[in-house]
């Protein structure tokens, strides 16, 4: 149901602006996917002439409003698995890279859209009718959680000036940071579709295609398995290699966002992707990192499903008693 596209929804048309801006100089940094093309390839077909560019646009489209044929799509929706060393030794992280054509296709779709994504994350208000199931009346003054992650350039930037200024003037509140569990890879897909249904209902045709099956995964040039030799799949989340992955992540996670700030109105709510900080007087901060942590860890209805890094959870205040706080933060 959730995957289903809504009636009267138009599906999304790639602009030829977002096609010539992202086709005219490729990004230098990439990687060989699955379908063993590269980034400059297909930029030689941009430059070949009308007759291609022409061909390579439609394609392009194809890619992002979910039509593309199912044999197609079985090919080019797997992934290459690569596995980043994280800082410190602690890990690898593991990013599933599409192939090259999707991935340009979904630079186009996140440049074309950026201006809409930033408004829905970082303007969406709590309703009257959240604030009531909170417990508060539904004219209660609340603030409007910021999600800065996707959407526009100097995003992180925009996030450590907010912390910092909110600081500056309240220098008796408390920061509480929280960081997810492999939030990309763990994500419940029913929480990016309910996402979509929600804010970018064209959007879902083309997000089905990838994200409605399981993508086999390979690791140079072979499918990847475990130590007994079984093949695994990557049939949960977002690809982080995905130009689409910070969106997605971010469109399934804001509801939970927005459900959080309805149960804490007077904290400022800052997101970076899956990184979250409260700030607010020390208790009522660690209160919202604590509902925050709940609310998204839920698996009930089309919550995300993500678990927070009880490790990696922190706490500041430039004033703020904290000698109450708990030992393990």
């Amino acid at each position: 149901h959730l995957m289903e596209s809504v009636p009267g929804a138009p599906r999304y048309v790639t602009s030829r602006a977002s096609f010539d801006f992202v086709f005219r100089d490729v990004p230098k940094a990439r990687a060989i996917s699955v379908d063993a093309t590269s980034y400059e390839e297909l930029q030689a077909i941009y430059w070949g002439g009308p007759a291609y560019r022409e061909m390579l646009y439609h394609l392009v489209v194809r890619v992002n409003d979910g039509s593309l044929h199912p044999d197609i799509i079985d090919t080019l929706g797997d992934l290459t698995l690569v596995g980043i060393d994280k800082d410190g030794g602690k890990g690898t992280r593991p990013i599933g890279i599409p192939a090259a054509l999707r991935r340009l296709a979904g630079r186009c779709a996140m440049h074309d859209r950026a201006d809409d994504i930033c408004r829905v994350l970082t303007t969406t208000r709590v309703t009257g009718a959240m604030l009531t199931a909170a417990g508060f009346p539904e004219d209660t003054e609340c603030n409007t959680p910021l999600q800065l992650g996707v959407g526009f350039d100097g995003s992180a930037e925009v996030a450590i000036a907010a912390v910092r200024v909110h600081l500056a003037h309240n220098p008796e509140h408390m920061c509480a940071s929280d960081d997810k569990k492999n939030g990309f890879n763990t994500l419940r897909r029913e929480a990016i579709f309910d996402g979509l249904r929600r804010w970018f209902p064209e959007l879902i045709p083309a997000a089905r295609q990838w994200y409605s099956r399981q993508a086999r995964l390979y690791t140079q040039g072979r499918l990847a398995t475990d130590g007994a030799d079984i093949q695994y799949f990557s049939a949960e989340g977002c690809a982080q290699g995905d130009p689409w992955g910070p969106f997605l992540w971010a469109i399934g996670y804001h509801y939970t966002l927005l459900e959080t700030q309805a149960r804490h109105p007077t904290t400022l709510l800052v997101a970076y992707l899956d990184d979250t900080y409260a700030l607010d007087r020390p208790a009522e901060a660690l209160a919202c990192l604590r509902t925050g942590d709940a609310l998204c860890s839920s698996r009930d209805g089309c919550s995300p499903g993500v678990a927070s890094n009880l490790s990696k959870q922190e706490i500041y205040s430039p004033e703020g008693d904290l000698d109450h706080m708990p030992s393990s933060l």
